[in-house]
């Protein structure tokens, strides 16, 4: 039970990714900023969401009882793709207040003290399958 909780904060991660998603889509209505100054945030959020959604499923395929050869090649997939994916959860937002003029550097590191542990956290899960 305490190792599904190291997992919560990951799952919470990934929806807040997938929510971005559609705070992204609004707020290029709402701005004057077109697709082509976007897109580089855009691309970020949606392989950010996509890389969040692959690491919970990788996790949980290392959780369900496997061969061992099976988790051995799935576990440093499982971490490189967790790290990835929180990498991206905090690029994107840099790019997108780069392309808006909206960049503070308080909000990013407030950001950064909240994904480096979740991300942390993913990890000890996913290395407790060894």
């Amino acid at each position: 039970m305490l190792m599904l909780l190291t997992l919560a904060p990951f799952v919470l991660l990934t929806l807040m990714q997938l929510l971005a998603l559609v705070a992204v889509r609004g707020a290029l209505q709402e701005t004057t900023l077109s697709l082509a100054t976007a897109w580089p945030s855009v691309t970020v959020y949606v392989a950010g969401a996509a890389l969040c959604c692959a690491a919970l499923g990788l996790a949980m395929l290392l959780g369900m009882r496997g061969t061992v050869s099976s988790q051995s090649t799935v576990l440093p997939l499982a971490l490189t793709v967790g790290v990835a994916a929180g990498a991206l959860v905090m690029l994107g937002p840099l790019l997108w207040g780069q392309a808006a003029g909206e960049f503070t550097l308080s909000h990013h590191l407030v950001r950064a003290l909240l994904v480096a542990p979740t991300v942390v956290l993913y990890c000890w899960h996913v290395s407790a399958h060894r």
